[in-house]
């Protein structure tokens, strides 16, 4: 009496704390995510010391996998935020539709592909990651420091983004040895004033078909 037994199922919570680690306050990595992404990382380890599991052990265990898979996704989702808040799209953030997309065409034998924000390349040489906005209406996106050329700079390129009815690549050329000029046609780049001549263009034409 007055003493108690262990069973070996038992959680031994000093070596649950050891393994969950101390999250001091200036730690980049102490984050509300990251100590639930620990927390997982203990209480996994704890139960795939003893071998092999029974079913209810190893229905946790799976339990755990899924809740640590959506954790990773949330990750993902919350680092794209993160990104999404830093970059800047533009007056009125016009560009923001084109984060999550990349343009691709096939020019003089060379697959060229376009991921606004992120990265281009020609077929599978980097001609850069994304640096930013340019230009007098800040519609020139900046790729710089690809794939080094021989005995020559850093690959580069910049994409004009041209107003147009379609999302396609019309044209690379390369003025300079490495350093690249790509139109990026879209709607995006479109202004009001083009909006108004398009109008404009379209009224003259109707007004001519009706005459005829």
């Amino acid at each position: 009496e007055g003493t108690s037994t262990k069973s070996k199922d038992d959680v031994n919570f000093e070596d649950f704390k050891k393994e969950l680690g101390i999250v001091s306050d200036g730690d980049s990595e102490g984050t509300f995510l990251s100590l639930i992404s620990r927390g997982f990382n203990a209480v996994r380890s704890v139960f795939t010391k003893g071998g092999g599991a029974d079913p209810a052990t190893q229905l946790l265990a799976d339990e755990i996998r899924n809740q640590d898979q959506a954790l990773r996704s949330m990750k993902e989702e919350l680092k794209k935020w993160q990104d999404m808040i830093a970059f800047d799209f533009g007056e009125d953030n016009m560009l923001l539709p084109m984060y999550d997309k990349c343009y691709t065409a096939k020019i003089r034998d060379y697959k060229y592909e376009i991921c606004p924000f992120k990265k281009a390349s020609q077929d599978r040489v980097s001609l850069g990651e994304y640096t930013g906005l340019s230009g007098g209406d800040r519609k020139q996106l900046l790729f710089k420091k690809g794939q080094k050329c021989w005995n020559g700079p850093d690959r580069s390129i910049t994409v004009d983004l041209q107003c147009g009815p379609k999302e396609e690549i019309l044209s690379v050329v390369e003025p300079s040895m490495c350093e690249y000029l790509a139109v990026l046609e879209t709607p995006l780049a479109c202004e009001q004033k083009h909006l108004e001549e398009v109008t404009k263009e379209y009224e003259n034409l109707v007004g001519l078909h009706d005459e005829l």
